[in-house]
């Protein structure tokens, strides 16, 4: 074929498709009077011009709106002189919600004759699959408003039933972190009250001789008071008088005093201490972010958790110079609890673990390293899964480490695991400093793969 007839062919073509899919009604004036044609799904070969110009606007009031040709397969063929044809295999797109038709491949043929020097359309066959079309439509659109109406009313009620299991999936996951929670809060209970019993016990017996020195004193006192009422005291009186100072041994007496009331006060500021801590550890349900010194929740966490670490490892702190993070500070100090116990718990003897701080770029990052039994390759990628672990019955909930994975992300953040079985591990911690882009548990960044 000429590349000029081609050309021909490909206008006359594209013209009808733009003039069709645009709802253009002078489309009617292109038909031949000598025009046969099958429309849509009608299986009748309609032979009048004007019949046919009845289906084509009926076509157009049907849907008034443009609709869109995608091409499939497109075939020119020059007939002679006076007429060319092309087959066409397409998907139409009507502008309703309903994709089936979409879906299924239509065909045209178009036959176009010159008659008096301009290019009619003498013959169209459309082959569409729209079986469903009822009497005087072209386009099943009664059928299609049903069906609409009908995945609207399941999109409702599927939506309902999701709304439903979203809301019981958030109650049952607000369960378990109250339960991990409690879980941690019973752990963590008696080695705080440990902590807290040794100074308590130290300043209960530094009470009790401070008891015994002040009714010493006291009795003495009395009995100097009973001399000055009764005039100078004879021999004997200052005698035995004499014996009960030398008895007391005052210079020890003076520098004892001195050496329990500063260890009270150590011991008070202690469990001081270890209750501000206990404050500042425990706001979890908070939602507020806030400046915070990585290293001071680092410290705070520690002196919670010391109990428990120091019967398993040495602890090694390498805590470099940051930069304050914008975070929720006592979500990020449940992450530290998980991460320390979790170290200690891997740790079968006594060992080390070692805390590292840095500040990398926009990112702090905060290391925790064991020398414990360390993680099979096999169980790495599970770690962060929720109820899963390696401790026996009764030893572990499985959701530590997840909920610590769940808070590093709502804030943007995440949890890196370098592991050798064997000689340890390392998890390290990484934190935006601007913290999240949004306010942490809208949004929960899933970036394990």
């Amino acid at each position: 074929m000429l590349a000029e007839r081609k050309k021909l062919i490909q206008s006359l073509f594209d013209e009808y498709i733009e003039m069709y899919a645009s709802r253009d009604q002078r489309l009617a004036a292109r038909f031949s009077q000598n025009f046969s044609g099958y429309a849509g799904s009608s299986d009748q070969l309609i032979t009048d011009t004007d019949e046919w110009i009845k289906v084509t606007l009926l076509d157009f009031e049907q849907i008034p709106q443009r609709i869109e040709i995608e091409m499939l397969d497109l075939s020119l063929q020059d007939l002679s002189d006076d007429v060319v044809s092309a087959t066409a295999f397409f998907h139409i797109h009507l502008p309703v919600p309903e994709s089936f038709l979409a879906r299924e491949t239509a065909r045209l043929v178009l036959i176009f004759r010159r008659e008096d020097g301009n290019w009619m359309i003498t013959h169209s066959g459309i082959s569409i699959p729209f079986g469903l079309a009822e009497r005087g439509e072209v386009y099943p659109m009664q059928r299609l408003n049903e069906r609409n109406s009908e995945l609207e009313a399941l999109i409702e009620e599927r939506t309902h039933e999701l709304k439903i299991a979203i809301d019981e999936l958030a109650q049952s996951h607000e369960q378990l972190l109250q339960s991990e929670k409690l879980a941690s809060i019973g752990l963590l209970a008696a080695g705080v009250a440990h902590e807290i019993n040794n100074p308590i016990g130290y300043v209960t017996s530094n009470l009790g001789t401070l008891n015994a020195y002040t009714r010493l004193l006291l009795d003495i006192a009395v009995e100097l008071e009973s001399w000055i009422g009764a005039g100078a005291p004879q021999g004997e009186a200052l005698f035995a008088l004499k014996q009960r100072l030398d008895d007391a041994e005052l210079d020890y007496l003076s520098n004892d005093l001195d050496s329990l009331i500063k260890e009270s006060r150590d011991g008070l500021e202690r469990v001081r201490k270890i209750v501000a801590d206990l404050k500042s550890f425990a706001r979890l349900d908070g939602t507020e972010l806030q400046l915070a010194d990585i290293n001071v929740g680092l410290d705070t966490t520690l002196n919670i958790v010391s109990n428990e670490l120091k019967q398993k490892a040495k602890v090694v702190c390498n805590l470099g110079k940051l930069p304050q993070v914008r975070c929720n500070p006592g979500k990020i100090n449940q992450i530290f609890m998980h991460l320390l116990l979790n170290a200690a718990q891997s740790i079968s003897q006594f060992g080390t673990i070692t805390i590292t701080t840095k500040h990398q770029s926009d990112w702090v990052t905060i290391a925790v390293s064991d020398t414990g039994v360390g993680i099979p390759d096999k169980n790495i990628k599970r770690i962060f899964d929720p109820f899963f672990t390696t401790k026996p019955v009764g030893k572990g909930t499985g959701l530590g480490l997840s909920i610590s994975w769940g808070i590093a992300c709502d804030h943007g953040g995440r949890i890196e695991v370098d592991s050798t079985p064997g000689v340890g591990s390392t998890f390290t911690l990484y934190l935006p400093i601007s913290g999240p882009d949004v306010a942490p548990g809208e949004a929960l960044k899933d970036s394990r793969q």
